[in-house]
């Protein structure tokens, strides 16, 4: 398990695709081949330069008080994840 910060996920599909997804903080979780991501607000376009211009006119839109609220609510997450994965080792 790690965290994953606001950013770009590049990935290439099975018909050799390259994809692109631009998130904001979430989880990405490997277990043997599978890899799950989960996040709060993701877009994804094959174009990297649309995928630009909606992540201006959708994720920098948000005003600042939901930006702290979300990064609070974050950290809480990501610190229950972190406590309940050392819990569940064997």
């Amino acid at each position: 398990m790690a965290p994953l910060p606001p950013g770009i996920l590049a990935f290439t599909t099975e018909k050799k695709d390259e994809v692109f997804v631009a998130l904001d903080e979430g989880v990405l979780v490997k277990t043997g081949a599978d890899v799950l991501v989960s996040v709060r607000n993701a877009m994804m376009d094959a174009d990297l330069e649309k995928l630009r211009d909606v992540v201006e006119k959708e994720f920098l839109a948000m005003d600042e008080q939901a930006l702290q609220v979300r990064r609070v609510m974050a950290k809480l997450e990501s610190s229950f994840l972190h406590r309940f994965a050392k819990i569940n080792k064997p």
